[in-house]
C-alpha cells in the first residue's frame, strides 16, 4: 500500500511540476524565444476595412469616405514609425491579416514574427474619466474609440491561432495611435525586448536603470502638459522643490521634435498603461534614445490625465538620480 501511495504521490508531484513549468513558460517566455524572434522577419499587420462596417456605411457616403481614409491614414502612420524606429529585427514587411494567413502556412510560419495593433476588448482597463481631455486621433469615431485601450502585440507566427499566448505586448493610450504614439511604442517595445533577449532579471534591469538615471541630472526633462497640473506644479516648468533638476512643460509635438533632433540636452517622459492597472513612466534620452529611468505609478480611472504626475510621483522620479 505504501509503495502504491509513493508512486501516486511521485506522479502527482511530477505532473504538478510540469504544470507549473508550463504555466511559467506561458507567462514569461524564455530568453531563447526572444533570441529566435529577433532573427525572424517582422510582419507588421496592416489595418483592413471591415466588410460589415463598409456595408453599414454605404448609405452614408461621407462617413464611408471618412472611414476608408482613416484606415489608409492609420496604415501610413504605422509604416512611417516602424520604418524609422523598429530595430528589433533586420527585415520588416507590411501585409494585411488575410495576406499573413496565406504566408504562414506550415513550416514557413517559423520565419515570421507578427506585430499588430489591436483594440483591447478582452482585458480592458477601466475607461478614462469622461471629463478628461481626450484626443481622438482620427476623425471617424468608429476607429478612434476613446473608451478603449489599444495594444501593440508581438507574437510568433505559428502562435496566431486563437488562445495561443503572445510573445509580448504593450498597451497604448486610449487613443488610436498615430505617428508619435507609434514611434514611442516601437522604442518601448525594443527596450523591453532587448532586456529579454539578454535574459536580464528584474534586479539586472534595475541596476541598468540606476546607472543610466544619473544622466538625467544634466538634462532638461520634457513633460507633456496634458500629464501634469501646471497650476499646481508650475507654469512652463516644475518647481525644484518637487523635482530638483531642469524641466520643461510643453506640447507633445514640440517634445517629439526634440527627440527626433537627438538633442543631447533633453530627455523625454512618456507614460503608458500596463496590464496591472498601473502607469509606466519611461524616461528616454533624446541624444541616443537610451532609457534612463522607469517609474511605475497606480492607475486611477477617476483622475484626469493632468493628474497623472503628482507630488509623490515627482519624488519617485528622483530616487534613482544621484
Amino acid at each position: 500500500m505504501k509503495k502504491i501511495f509513493l508512486v501516486l504521490f511521485s506522479v502527482f508531484c511530477f505532473a504538478s511540476m510540469l504544470y507549473a513549468a508550463e504555466k511559467t513558460e506561458k507567462q514569461i517566455p524564455p530568453k531563447v524565444a526572444f533570441e529566435d524572434a529577433s532573427k525572424r522577419t517582422t510582419i507588421v499587420v496592416l489595418l483592413s476595412e471591415d466588410p460589415k462596417k463598409v456595408l453599414q456605411l454605404k448609405k452614408k457616403k461621407d462617413d464611408l469616405v471618412f472611414y476608408q481614409e482613416d484606415v489608409q491614414y492609420f496604415n501610413q502612420q504605422l509604416k512611417l514609425a516602424v520604418e524609422k524606429y523598429w530595430k528589433f529585427t533586420e527585415k520588416v514587411e507590411f501585409h494585411s491579416l488575410a495576406e499573413v494567413k496565406k504566408m504562414i502556412v506550415g513550416k514557413k510560419a517559423k520565419d515570421y514574427l507578427l506585430l499588430q495593433w489591436l483594440e483591447q476588448t478582452d482585458k480592458p482597463l477601466p475607461p478614462p474619466n469622461p471629463k478628461d481631455e481626450i484626443e481622438i486621433g482620427l476623425p471617424f469615431k468608429k476607429i478612434s474609440n476613446s473608451e478603449r485601450w489599444g495594444c501593440f502585440e508581438l507574437r510568433l507566427a505559428e502562435m496566431l491561432l486563437p488562445g495561443k499566448p503572445e510573445l509580448f505586448s504593450i498597451r497604448t493610450n486610449y487613443v488610436t495611435p498615430l505617428y508619435i504614439d507609434d514611434a514611442y511604442s516601437m522604442m518601448i517595445l525594443q527596450y523591453e525586448l532587448n532586456n529579454r533577449v539578454q535574459g536580464l532579471k528584474e534586479s539586472d534591469v534595475k541596476k541598468n536603470i540606476t546607472a543610466n538615471a544619473k544622466m538625467l541630472s544634466t538634462k532638461t526633462l520634457l513633460i507633456d502638459k496634458k500629464d501634469i497640473d501646471q497650476n499646481k506644479f508650475g507654469e512652463g516648468r516644475v518647481d525644484k522643490s518637487f523635482y530638483p533638476y531642469e524641466t520643461q512643460i510643453d506640447n507633445a509635438d514640440s517634445i517629439f521634435a526634440k527627440l527626433q533632433q537627438a538633442n543631447l540636452d533633453y530627455a523625454v517622459l512618456k507614460i503608458i498603461p500596463n496590464d496591472n492597472n498601473e502607469l509606466v513612466h519611461y524616461f528616454i534620452s533624446c541624444e541616443d534614445a537610451v532609457f534612463c529611468n522607469v517609474y511605475v505609478s497606480k492607475y486611477d480611472a477617476k483622475l484626469k490625465r493632468k493628474q497623472r504626475i503628482n507630488a509623490d510621483v515627482l519624488k519617485g522620479y528622483v530616487k534613482n538620480i544621484k
